[in-house]
């Protein structure tokens, strides 16, 4: 490796016949208005001061290249490894001088020194190598049409709109155009030649870079192909890699990180794609063309969590779509892994289609709950893994019932709401400011829909009671209207859609009703035989959208706890069964299926069971001494009486810190005190 300051135009650009090209693993001409300003006022400076400063230089950074191939005995080639924005940049400058200089007649001689020494290379042995710039394939096109004049180029290009910002720009100048091309010239940078022994894409790492900074993709991509050879760089680019980036645009990154959170389990820090990439590609142990291959085919998949392309009318098409409507993004890792099964027919559409809408009203129900917290996104990454991992091959069969009993499990920040909490916050919370109202509102509609289909595009929320009052709803409302209001303005007992928001939003409630806009949708047919709407028809409406909401995102019922469990006792006549160190898929009692996946929430759920069963002897009994001890308690209303309290009906707690064989006998107990049949009460242990 070779480095030395020199001066950019002469000794670097303007080297006799020689090309710099730009690879395919470099990014596109990205610089924008901002840095082509920076770059232009910074020669705009030097140039202003040359009277008093005429050797005052400006640096530009390291310009990387590697000699590549000697096309004649006098033509050379170099790949440019770091500086190409800048490059592509200064010659974009060099191009809108001469041509304002030729549309001005001016300076004919400044005109062609910098088109001969600058811009190309007068004598070659094909046009190919005419340009003393060649840019990646994406913008070669663009820049040839821009240098040659040959052909329409596309304006809304950058390599176009930057030109044309530096040629206004000189069109306008402040200081004689002999002083600008001078300024141009006492530019300089450090020329970096790497030989055969240097490794470019370390080089390429360890640089500072200028101007913008490499993105993650940038980097991965410069990472797989930089160090193959050219016509090989060629060939990978253009087979996978930038099918991939034509795919998925700027969902790129998404992607790369959502891959990696899946693979390994977790998600990769902001900072850490790069490396983390590097790590596992190394740890892959297959060639490039295989691992692009493959990775291609897996952008394919992802695509489908961005723009579905499955048959009309499945079923997974239409969760897919809700899925993409809701915004889950947290949940890709864990869904992208379920469409690479589904795609190695592991996973039936319908199968997956259930799945994802379990993962919506899991996720919906913690928004409506506003349960924060509990590493959900970590939770998401690891699942899969989690799941292959205990249930190996098995995982393929009940799939639902297998991460649905994963997720009710869960008891910290990261659980599954259940209908209780559900409802309480539905019915009473404002979710006028939820960002998920249009779409809860929308399914709603599209589960009462008989035959009109309604599009949804041209709706918007209103509320019923206006959100600013008239004296007319004032008086409807009564003396404590102010109360009323703000309470339940945002109550979704008084939110709908509408066609005509604007127009209609402080009406009284009779006019709005009649509304033709208003009434076809069949949300809205409920309106019909309200008289006067305040605070009580609200609670009322809240209530019926619940009912509506609760049937839509159901709490998952798993049928088949018999096929995901492993073993199973009658837990009545199991004295010598070894629990400790095991846990539970659930109970079964008398048909009814009590699901958990640890042994605190199990005494948890046989408790409610009892509860429903026989409110006032459950009571009675977990009041009793036989489930509570002298110096500790196992049940009552005092929360702070207990280590590791776990609210379960009412006011009421239970003590969860206690031995699996602790937490068994109760259990025993309760069956016994209930005088329950032995042989219809079966445990499953995972």
């Amino acid at each position: 490796m070779e480095a030395r300051e020199k001066p950019l135009l002469q000794e670097i650009i303007g080297g006799i016949k020689c090309q710099f090209v730009i690879p395919v693993f470099q990014r596109n001409y990205e610089w924008k208005q901002k840095e082509c300003e920076k770059l232009f006022n910074d020669v705009l400076e030097l140039a202003k001061s040359s009277i008093d400063y005429p050797d005052r230089k400006h640096f530009v950074g390291a310009i990387v290249y590697k000699f590549v191939k000697i096309v004649n005995q006098s033509f050379n080639q170099y790949v440019l490894i770091d500086g190409q924005q800048r490059i592509t940049s200064i010659t974009l400058i060099l191009k809108a001088l001469i041509d304002y200089l030729s549309n001005t007649n001016e300076l004919t001689n400044v005109k062609d020194e910098i088109l001969e020494t600058y811009l190309t290379n007068k004598f070659v042995p094909s046009d190919n190598f005419k340009l003393k710039l060649k840019p990646n394939k994406v913008d070669n096109i663009n820049f040839n049409k821009l240098m040659t004049g040959d052909g329409d180029i596309d304006q809304l290009s950058l390599i176009y709109r930057n030109y044309r910002y530096f040629y206004d720009r000189i069109s306008k100048l402040e200081v004689p155009i002999e002083d600008f091309y001078n300024a141009l010239q006492r530019l300089e940078g450090v020329s970096v030649s790497l030989d055969e022994k240097d490794n470019p894409q370390v080089i390429f790492e360890s640089l500072n870079h200028t101007g913008i900074d490499l993105s993650d993709a940038d980097l991965i991509r410069n990472f797989l192909l930089m160090n193959t050879p050219e016509g090989k760089q060629d060939e990978l680019y253009n087979n996978y890699w930038i099918k991939i980036e034509q795919l998925l645009d700027k969902n790129l990154l998404g992607f790369i990180r959502d891959y990696l959170s899946f693979k390994n389990g977790s998600i990769p820090a902001t900072k850490e794609v790069y490396s983390t990439f590097q790590k596992h590609y190394r740890n892959e142990n297959v060639s490039i063309e295989k691992f692009l291959s493959d990775f291609l085919e897996l952008a394919k998949i992802y695509n489908l969590l961005l723009k579905p392309v499955i048959p009309a009318n499945d079923s997974l098409q239409k969760a897919l779509n809700d899925f993409i409507s809701l915004g889950m993004q947290t949940t890709y890792p864990f869904i992208f892994a379920l469409l690479i099964d589904n795609n190695k027919e592991q996973i039936s559409n319908d199968s997956l289609a259930n799945i994802i809408n379990l993962i919506e009203t899991y996720v919906l129900r913690r928004n409506i709950c506003g349960v924060q917290g509990g590493a959900l996104s970590q939770i998401m990454a690891g699942l899969y893994n989690t799941l292959i991992k205990k249930h190996k091959q098995n995982f393929y069969k009940n799939t639902y019932d297998k991460i649905a009993i994963y997720l009710i499990g869960i008891t910290t920040n990261a659980r599954f709401p259940k209908d209780d909490e559900f409802e309480r916050e539905f019915i009473s919370k404002d979710l006028f400011t939820n960002r998920n109202i249009f779409y809860i509102l929308q399914k709603i509609e599209q589960k009462v829909q008989t035959k009109e289909l309604v599009d949804f595009s041209n709706l918007t929320i209103e509320h019923v009671m206006p959100q600013k009052l008239t004296n007319e709803w004032k008086k409807v409302l009564g003396e404590n209207f102010q109360t009323i209001h703000d309470n339940f303005k945002n109550n979704i007992g008084n939110l709908t859609l509408t066609a005509y928001n604007s127009e209609m939003s402080n009406k009284p409630f009779n006019e709005k009703k009649k509304h033709t806009d208003f009434s076809r949708l069949v949300l809205n047919q409920y309106f019909k035989s309200i008289e006067l709407w305040n605070d009580i028809e609200i609670r009322k409406r809240a209530n019926n959208l619940f009912n509506e909401a609760k049937s839509i995102w159901k709490y998952p019922s798993v049928k088949n706890i018999e096929d995901i469990s492993e073993n199973f006792v009658f837990i009545m006549e199991d004295e010598d069964f070894p629990y400790t160190g095991t846990l539970p898929v659930g109970m079964k009692v008398n048909d009814v299926n009590i699901v958990a996946n640890n042994w605190a929430l199990l005494i948890s759920e046989v408790i409610k069971y009892f509860y429903s069963l026989d409110r006032e002897f459950l009571l009675s009994l977990l009041s009793s001494e036989k489930y509570n001890g002298k110096n500790e308690s196992f049940f009552g209303n005092n929360k702070s009486l207990f280590r590791a309290p776990e609210k379960i009906v009412d006011n009421y707690y239970i003590e969860t810190n206690s031995s699996t064989i602790s937490k068994i006998k109760t259990i025993k107990n309760l069956f016994e005190d209930f005088e329950l049949e032995s042989n219809n009460i079966i445990l499953f242990i995972q």
